[in-house]
């Protein structure tokens, strides 16, 4: 069985900055995503969230903390984030305490995001083996991240996701639970947020 490294206090900074990032980036790229309809809803969102340039253009932060020389890889990162494939797989009518409601099923390819960011931390942790005086904010670890991911070519990371739909009564108009699906989230990330969590000992 594969052991994972032990992050410690020395992922505490990296690891916890690169989920803030991965939140960050969600956040833009969801601004404005509503319009109408179950499946049809989910599917103009998912459309909205492919074309959505939000997240490249407002994200100085992140760029700040990194190297001049690695705002392409940045840039390339973002893109393959947006450059992921869906498919409604279908949809069904359920109910609860809350109310009626429609969960709509949503099969998501991307790239293998997870995994190659553990494979950066592990090679990270090798050759820093004091990473919180050597690398303190972490941006030879953002630099090295975003370059590999960057330069990821297939599309590996299949996952299925459910995302409830509901329609209220003043307007008509659906709604959905997308900007706060924890494992939508994960899936349009190829899975990075839940080994970001579990370097983080969440």
């Amino acid at each position: 069985m594969t052991q994972r490294p032990k992050s410690g206090n020395r992922s505490a900074g990296p690891v916890r900055i690169c989920f803030i990032i991965c939140m960050m980036i969600l956040a833009l790229m969801l601004t404005g995503c509503l319009r109408n309809g179950a499946e049809i809803k989910v599917s103009s969102e998912f459309d909205r969230l492919q074309t959505s340039e939000n997240a490249a253009g407002r994200l100085s932060e992140v760029q700040e903390m990194l190297p001049a020389e690695s705002g392409k890889d940045f840039e390339a990162f973002l893109a393959k984030a947006r450059d992921f494939d869906y498919e409604i797989i279908g949809s069904e009518d359920l109910s609860d305490d809350s109310g009626e409601y429609t969960l709509v099923s949503v099969k998501i390819i991307t790239y293998d995001f997870g995994k190659e960011y553990l494979a950066t931390w592990k090679d990270y942790i090798r050759s820093h083996r004091n990473a919180s005086t050597e690398d303190a904010d972490g941006r030879e670890f953002y630099a090295e991240l975003f370059s590999r991911l960057s330069k990821l070519k297939d599309k590996q990371y299949i996952s299925y996701v459910d995302i409830k739909t509901m329609e209220p009564m003043d307007n008509g108009e659906w709604v959905t639970d997308i900007s706060s699906n924890a494992k939508l989230q994960d899936a349009l990330f190829g899975g990075m947020m839940s080994e970001i969590r579990t370097l983080a000992g969440e």
